[in-house]
């Protein structure tokens, strides 16, 4: 699986209440450009199966001032927030990390599976909340609710050398990885362990309960996430921040 890393962020402005791999600067109308909270480990675009905050291990990255200003991501409107899993391996950049961090939030970067890259540049907005998973452990499984607090922006850990996740094939121009701000919102009552959510039959569908699903950004229905949420004993108050 991919591997993510985290750049911390100055803090953003405090969010407003929910609307489904480290923290980054403050995120500005037009982002400049660093997963997975690291989320699993990878390698440039070479497998499908890496995506990163750093995606599977998680690095907090900076937003770089260089990037062009033009970078961020235009995206048409659309009508209520979204719902997402982010993987990270705890062993980089555990939940706790996230939560650490300055405004709880940090750049999620390290992603480098087109897919994920996708979703993450193309799907997320900011309000959409996110199932935080740790993966590549034992257990595996769900432990803590964070938020989406910024439009995408080029990873600057692309054009790092001293980075695991440099790629001398991306431009500043033409930048192939993105990320996001992510802000931890609450730690699960209960851990929901990857068994925990394949005893539940209404989850069936969850992607990452899917056979050879090792994405590390995931879109989650409305429905499962609702129902996580409930069996992981966190309660719509606790989404406030």
């Amino acid at each position: 699986m991919e591997s993510t890393s985290k750049t911390p962020a100055k803090p953003p402005a405090k969010p407003s209440a929910m609307s489904s791999a480290k923290p980054s600067a403050k995120p500005s109308a037009k982002p400049s450009a660093k997963t997975t909270a690291k989320t699993t480990a990878n390698s440039p675009a070479k497998s499908p199966a890496n995506v990163g905050a750093h995606a599977g291990s998680l690095t907090a990255s900076k937003p770089d001032a260089r990037a062009p200003s033009n970078a961020s991501v235009a995206r048409p409107a659309r009508a209520g927030a979204r719902h997402w899993l982010l993987k990270t391996d705890p062993d980089s950049f555990p939940f706790e990390a996230l939560w650490a961090a300055p405004q709880r939030t940090t750049g999620w970067s390290g992603v480098r599976n087109h897919l994920a890259r996708n979703f993450l540049r193309d799907g997320m907005q900011p309000g959409d909340l996110v199932l935080v998973y740790h993966s590549s452990s034992d257990p595996a499984g769900v432990v803590g609710v964070a938020r989406i607090t910024s439009a995408a922006r080029p990873d600057p850990t692309q054009f790092d050398p001293r980075d695991d996740h440099f790629d001398a094939r991306s431009s500043r121009a033409s930048p192939t990885w993105w990320e996001v701000d992510v802000q931890a919102l609450v730690r699960c009552p209960r851990f929901l362990t990857l068994a925990d959510l394949r005893a539940e039959p209404r989850l069936a569908g969850l992607s990452v309960l899917q056979k050879g699903q090792r994405l590390s950004v995931q879109p989650v229905e409305p429905a499962h996430f609702a129902l996580v949420l409930e069996l992981a004993g966190v309660r719509a108050k606790d989404l406030q921040f």
